[in-house]
């Protein structure tokens, strides 16, 4: 309630629930190389690994920990973090959603195509700045990081 949106993982899971719960929702699938994913999804899980040390020194990291497990690890990929089948998970994944998405709420984007099409999908104006197209990848991580898990840390 009160959300306009939701964005990447673990919602991009639950795809199916949130457009039976919000039958006006539009799906944007972002599509990028299989290996560029899997270099990205393994530096979160190397992130989450070096993290679970953590777990014993608060309730909401031990909480954080095991979110992580169950949806990434259980959920998402059955339990099986080779990069062989984490790259297979996810291409089966993009086929799903293009199967169980009507065409007229999907748009199928990569984000070197800019803010255009994402506008036009979602009927909202095209920002005046420049598209963001980097992926900060290790230094997004340990932002994120500092903020939640090493941030839980240090308020207990």
């Amino acid at each position: 309630d009160g959300y306009a949106a939701c964005v990447d993982f673990p919602a991009c899971l639950y795809y199916r629930e949130l457009m039976e719960t919000f039958p006006q929702a539009k799906v944007v699938l972002t599509l990028r190389d299989s290996e560029s994913w899997w270099q990205s999804f393994s530096l979160l899980l190397k992130t989450v690994n070096s993290a679970r040390w953590l777990r014993f020194f608060g309730p909401r990291l031990r909480m954080l920990i095991e979110f992580a497990d169950r949806i990434i690890v259980r959920d998402a990929f059955g339990g099986n973090l080779e990069k062989e089948r984490c790259i297979e998970a996810y291409e089966r994944h993009i086929r799903q959603v293009r199967a169980s998405v009507p065409a007229g709420r999907l748009l199928e984007f990569d984000v070197r195509q800019g803010w255009e099409p994402l506008c036009a999908f979602t009927g909202m104006p095209v920002p005046k700045c420049a598209f963001p197209h980097r992926n900060a990848g290790d230094a997004a991580l340990k932002k994120l990081y500092r903020r939640t898990v090493a941030g839980s840390f240090m308020r207990r």
